[in-house]
C-alpha cells in the first residue's frame, strides 16, 4: 500500500479527516491501528464501535522517535508491527529533513510494503499528517501517492464545512488533481480526539472581510441579480404573450366600399379607393406607388393591406390578387402590385 499524506491549514480539518476517514474505518476493518495524534480517545472509539475487531494504540511524539517503533529490514522486533495502519500527525517532528531520518526509518519508508500481516497478508499503510509537505524530508515525500489537501470555507461563511482536494503524488497542481468535494464536520468524530491544546478552543474571527458576504457589493449583487432576473423574466413572457395578438382594425358594416377603408386615428391618413378593372396580371405594368404591406380580416373576408410612400394605407379584396406559393400578385389601378414594387 502507498503512502498518503493529509495537508492544510490549521484548524481546517486534517486531524479531523485522518480520524474518521483513515483511523475509524481501518478499526472497524479489524486492523491494527498506531497513532500519535493529540488527545485520541481510544475508550470513547471502542465504545461507539463495540463489534469492531480492531486494535486502536495511542502513543506520543518520544515513542515514536524510537529506533525501534518503525518495522525495518532485518529487524527481530518492533513497536509497530507488520500489517499495522500508522498515522503519524505533526509529520515535521518526525521527518522534518533528509539528514533527520534515522536508517530504520528509511528501510521503513522505502520498503512498508513488505511488512505484511502473517494472517491477512495485509501490508503496513503510512499516513502522515501535516500543514504543508514543503517541512518533510525528501526522502519521504517523493514516495507520497496520495495527497489531500483540507480548505476552510469560511471566505463563503461556511464555518461548518470544509473542501477536499484530492491530488496524485506530492505536488498540489492543477494538472495532478483527482477530484474535489466540500464535507461538512460531524461533532461526534471532534468527540473522539482533541483540536486544542486547551479545553473548549474556539477560533474567532479577528477582522470580518474574511467573509466574503460581509463586502457591501457582494451584497448589493446579491440583492440587484434576483430582481433583474425576475424583470427580465416577466418581459421575455410578456413579449412572447403578446407576439403574433396585435389588435386587428375593424371596419365598419356598411357598404362594401367602406368595408375596405382603414382608419389610422393616430397619424395617417387614409385612402378609400375602388379596386378598379383587373386587367391581365403578365401585360401590367409595375405600380410605381403601391405594394404589398399586410393581410386583415374583417366582418370574415380577407384583405391585402396596400401602402404608400405617404404612408397611406389601402384595404383591397383578397379576392383581386393571385397567389403562386409565396408570391402575391394583383392588378391595381391597371398597374401590377407586388410586394416589391412601389417606391421605399
Amino acid at each position: 500500500m502507498a503512502i498518503s499524506a493529509y495537508i492544510g491549514i490549521p484548524g481546517s480539518g486534517k486531524s479531523y479527516e485522518a480520524v474518521s476517514n483513515v483511523i475509524l474505518p481501518g478499526f472497524q476493518s479489524g486492523r491494527r491501528v498506531v497513532t500519535n495524534i493529540y488527545g485520541v480517545d481510544v475508550d470513547k472509539i471502542r465504545a461507539l464501535y463495540p463489534d469492531a475487531a480492531g486494535e486502536l494504540v495511542a502513543v506520543d511524539n518520544d515513542a515514536v522517535l524510537q529506533a525501534d517503533f518503525f518495522p525495518y529490514k532485518g529487524c527481530e522486533k518492533s513497536f509497530c508491527q507488520p500489517g499495522d495502519l500508522i498515522v503519524i500527525d505533526e509529520a515535521w517532528r518526525i521527518f522534518g529533513s533528509d539528514k533527520d531520518i534515522t536508517p530504520q526509518q528509511k528501510s521503513f519508508i522505502a520498503e512498508h510494503r513488505h511488512f505484511t500481516h502473517p494472517e491477512t497478508g495485509v501490508s503496513c499503510d503510512l499516513v502522515i499528517v501535516n500543514q504543508s509537505l514543503s517541512n518533510i524530508a525528501r526522502f519521504l515525500k517523493d514516495k507520497i501517492e496520495t495527497t489531500y489537501r483540507m480548505r476552510k470555507l469560511k471566505a463563503l461563511g461556511l464555518n461548518k464545512h470544509y473542501c477536499v482536494d484530492v491530488y496524485s503524488g506530492h505536488k498540489i497542481y492543477k494538472s495532478n488533481q483527482i477530484t474535489t468535494s466540500r464535507n461538512k464536520y460531524d461533532p461526534k468524530i471532534f468527540a473522539l480526539y482533541q483540536s486544542y491544546d486547551g479545553v473548549n478552543g474556539t477560533e474567532k474571527q479577528t477582522d470580518k472581510r474574511q467573509n466574503i458576504f460581509n463586502s457591501g457589493k457582494v451584497r448589493f449583487f446579491l440583492v440587484l441579480f434576483p430582481i433583474m432576473f425576475l424583470v427580465s423574466g416577466y418581459l421575455i413572457w410578456s413579449f412572447f404573450a403578446n407576439f403574433g395578438h396585435a389588435d386587428t382594425p375593424k371596419l365598419p358594416q356598411t357598404s362594401a366600399e367602406s368595408r375596405a377603408q382603414l382608419t389610422d386615428s393616430a397619424a395617417k391618413k387614409v385612402l378609400t379607393l375602388p379596386a378598379g378593372n383587373l386587367s391581365p396580371v403578365e401585360s401590367a405594368p409595375l405600380s410605381a406607388e403601391w405594394r404589398i404591406s399586410g393581410k386583415m380580416v374583417a366582418d370574415g373576408k380577407s384583405f391585402i393591406l396596400l401602402t404608400n410612400n405617404a404612408g397611406v394605407l389601402r384595404a383591397v379584396p383578397a379576392s383581386s390578387f393571385n397567389y403562386k406559393g409565396l408570391l402575391i400578385t394583383g392588378v391595381i389601378d391597371g398597374e401590377r402590385v407586388t410586394l416589391y414594387t412601389g417606391k421605399k
